[in-house]
């Protein structure tokens, strides 16, 4: 991002009129001399992940026991869209929160184009458009591992049970998608939605319902 109105002066290039401190910076990829489409170039893979995992444990411990189920990809990515990337959409109805962490004026009545203003550094430029939706400020890296299921159980002494003409009984709480570990901020890496036009490639937006955690709890009686 540009940190001043000198930088961008000086950067070599023409970034346009309205450019401001917090505007994501446009490389000329080819050196051409121009920021074009011919500017673009592969950054990450779409689709698919280039491998999906999954870990099983199981652990016994006199009458305990404990099963536990992790699930994941790795080497996934995917952009950002829509809500996610305008803070001022649909009118500005709904602004979410974390656009408010944005370049901004020390003085909210200061000329953004004066060498004098005083700025605040944030993540987001201080207008509030996306840049390129593809470039690298907004294709993530879904990545992630999730705890997907866990139960811990509990066996009775068979002579606690047996006064009661119970051969086994069994009580257990489980959990399913427990904990999630990801680099993907503010949506389901497992959920991330779809590329609207190809309804391929990861399109992470507001659209797709969350994955649930539920808990049980439960107990398994034999006579």
């Amino acid at each position: 991002m540009f940190t001043s109105l000198e930088e961008i002066r000086n950067y070599g290039l023409p970034m346009g009129q309205g450019s401001t401190p917090g505007d994501w910076i446009l490389n000329d990829w080819n050196e051409d001399g121009v920021i074009d489409g011919n500017d673009d170039h592969p950054i990450a893979t779409s689709g698919l992940p280039l491998f999906n995992y999954g870990i099983n444990l199981d652990a016994s411990w006199k009458n305990f026991d404990m099963v536990a189920l992790f699930q994941g990809a790795y080497g996934v990515y995917a952009q950002y869209g829509e809500l996610l990337v305008s803070p001022l959409s649909f009118g500005g109805q709904n602004t979410l929160s974390f656009f408010m962490d944005r370049w901004r004026p020390a003085d909210p009545n200061a000329d953004y184009f004066s060498t004098a203003t005083e700025w605040i550094p944030g993540y987001y430029p201080v207008t509030g458009h996306d840049g390129r939706r593809t470039g690298t400020n907004l294709v993530q890296d879904a990545s992630y591992m999730r705890l997907k299921t866990l139960e811990v159980g509990y066996t009775l002494p068979a002579n606690l049970v047996s006064k009661a003409g119970i051969k086994n009984l069994r009580v257990y709480l489980s959990g399913y998608n427990i904990l999630t570990f990801t680099g993907l901020k503010n949506v389901d890496p497992e959920r991330t939605g779809a590329d609207p036009t190809t309804d391929s490639t990861p399109y992470v937006d507001f659209y797709s319902y969350p994955v649930n955690k539920t808990y049980s709890l439960g107990v398994v009686i034999k006579f």
